[in-house]
């Protein structure tokens, strides 16, 4: 049976063929239309066709029922990440040429030159591909993986010197020179790859390219108020169902922002916990799995204090370091297994003791989630699956998170006490409204 996923991509590329746009797939196309793999769609542009490109897969994304969910705009290399209930997929575009900072190292007209046709779509020779692959990871992050260093020198084996010379155009002779020893020799150790990454860097980029670099990095300060990247806190007792309709939606989500998931439990965990600060446990130790969530005596009212503000510094100072930081610049989102808000509605599993009125005010200084799960059911069935509290305690956290949920604007309640399919439908339709109000096509153009 044909997934959606499937469909989107078979009229996509039947669209992109039947509309003359001059496009080339980079890699990772041999399952295409069918599937990306467990890859993201990297795909070249011709300059003037990408407004229609965005108008194919606008109409494409639209018809099938899938949300344009995040985006980093980008004159060279923007990305477009799209979602529907039970598929996902991130599209990272290279308009024109192949570019370092804004400056290309591979011209557009070498790219057009090499694009190929492979089971019926556009694809780019293996030839410019593989020494795209490696110059784009040298000359971006200083190394390179071994697949992208090994495909490069077998390029370099087929040709001739003065034909990877030509290749290599954008770069000064003896750039070129050296780039040519490297891949023919196998120089590929850490030290080596870095410093012709170091060297191309300067030998591309004029003085001029770099200030122009770094005024475009001081506009896109704008992605701040528009996130690429989001935070996503699930809620609920033991036995609620947290876990499993994590583990069923992550696949999904994975798809769409191509393995750009990242879990943590109840904090983001910048700092440890306090327990191995104090010198009580070990950074290594594997935790226990808890069976008694009430058993641990709480702390007094000068520990809780102290257990309070040591874990709010990570919701503050640990989150901006880990998490706002990177989902400013990055196609990320960050799921968080249970959230500060337990500590106000169950302080007893976090061994506090401390009036309501204040955890809530500690509550005023911690980041809020893009959107807050909030999963339960009967609590009889939810006592059923994990009898570890007292029926009457989980009775009274189910009714404290269902009036959560009514009265925080940003959280959903999700009932697991049907299918799991229904449930993830439930909790995946919550997640796509909630994205779709950032970047959806009618709300950003």
């Amino acid at each position: 049976m044909i997934t959606d996923k499937e469909k989107f991509l078979t009229i996509l590329f039947r669209e992109l063929n039947s509309s003359g746009l001059r496009y080339a797939v980079l890699r990772n196309y041999e399952l295409l239309p069918v599937s990306t793999g467990d890859s993201d769609l990297d795909i070249w542009i011709k300059s003037e066709d990408y407004p229609l490109f965005n108008k194919i897969v606008k109409e494409t994304a639209t018809n099938l029922g899938a949300k344009r969910i995040s985006q980093i705009s980008d004159k060279q290399c923007p990305k477009i990440a799209l979602m529907a209930i039970l598929w996902g997929i991130q599209i990272d575009v290279y308009i024109g040429g192949a570019y370092h900072r804004g400056v290309p190292y591979l011209s557009e007209q070498i790219i057009a030159a090499n694009v190929e046709k492979y089971n019926d779509i556009y694809v780019l020779n293996a030839t410019i591909d593989g020494l795209m692959c490696f110059l784009k990871e040298t000359l971006n992050n200083k190394k390179c993986r071994e697949d992208y260093c090994i495909k490069a020198q077998q390029v370099a084996e087929k040709l001739t010197v003065e034909q990877l010379s030509d290749y290599l155009q954008a770069f000064s002779l003896p750039i070129r020179k050296r780039i040519d020893t490297v891949l023919r020799e196998g120089l590929f150790s850490a030290s080596s790859i870095q410093k012709i990454g170091i060297e191309g860097s300067k030998d591309l980029l004029s003085f001029i390219a770099r200030l122009r670099y770094q005024c475009i990095q001081i506009s896109k300060l704008h992605r701040l108020t528009r996130q690429p990247g989001y935070t996503i806190a699930f809620l609920g007792t033991d036995g609620a169902g947290k876990s499993t309709l994590i583990d069923k939606m992550r696949p999904i989500l994975n798809e769409a922002f191509h393995n750009g998931v990242r879990y943590e439990h109840l904090r983001p965990n910048y700092i440890p916990s306090l327990a191995v600060f104090m010198g009580k446990k070990s950074k290594e130790e594997v935790p226990e799995i808890c069976t008694d969530p009430h058993g641990a005596k709480p702390s007094g009212v000068i520990g809780s204090l102290i257990r309070l503000n040591y874990y709010l510094l990570d919701y503050t100072w640990g989150y901006f370091r880990k998490v706002f930081c990177d989902k400013s610049v990055k196609t990320h989102l960050w799921i968080f297994d249970r959230y500060f808000y337990d500590y106000i509605n169950d302080p007893l599993r976090a061994r506090i003791s401390l009036p309501k009125w204040l955890l809530n005010f500690y509550d005023l200084f911690v980041p809020t989630p893009d959107l807050i799960v909030c999963v339960g059911t009967q609590a009889e069935i939810i006592h059923a699956r994990k009898p570890e509290l007292p029926l009457e305690e989980v009775q009274k956290q189910v009714e404290t998170l269902k009036l959560f949920a009514e009265k925080n604007p940003k959280a959903v309640w999700v009932d697991t006490g049907c299918r799991i399919e229904e449930s993830v439908t439930a909790a995946m339709d919550a997640i796509l409204k909630m994205m779709d109000k950032r970047f959806g096509y009618e709300s950003l153009n």
